[in-house]
């Protein structure tokens, strides 16, 4: 009798060290997988950047020069490197970061007079794409397209 219920126990504490194993493995495979799948995926000057910049900030900051405000280009990198907006991997030395972010009225960007604030996902997103060096991409119309390979 001792012996069956023994026997019980033993199967009964390795079914749960088992199970308890098998959900740990998966905890572990998710996270490696959310790592994996957040360092592919870097922001991309057209998909992700150049929307907000188009939307929030050429109309002051872009290519029209009777527009312009403070002889500050967000369109040419030279210019907004050259000016300080941006500082490649230095979000918090960049003006553009800390403008966004200012709590005063009059010193953040976009104007409030525009009643067109940046939403918290686009702020982060521009932090971050200065956080990986700030890349600038030709508008994708001039990048000629390139063939795929075919899979074998």
């Amino acid at each position: 009798m001792i012996a069956k219920i023994f026997t019980y126990y033993l199967l009964m504490c390795s079914a749960t060290a088992f199970l308890t194993l098998q959900v740990i493995g998966g905890i572990i495979a998710f996270v490696c997988l959310a790592l994996a799948c957040e360092a592919e995926n870097r922001v991309d000057f057209n998909r992700d950047i150049r929307p907000i910049l188009s939307n929030y900030c050429f109309a002051c900051h872009g290519p029209d020069a009777s527009a312009r405000k403070s002889e500050l280009r967000l369109d040419v990198r030279t210019n907004a490197l050259e000016k300080r907006a941006i500082v490649p991997a230095e979000p918090f030395e960049s003006g553009i970061v800390n403008r966004i972010y200012h709590k005063d009225p009059q010193e953040q960007m976009p104007p409030i007079e525009t009643k067109q604030p940046l939403a918290p996902e686009q702020k982060a997103r521009l932090r971050r794409w200065i956080a990986e060096g700030a890349d600038y991409s030709e508008h994708w119309a001039w990048i000629p397209p390139r063939r795929s390979s075919v899979p074998a």
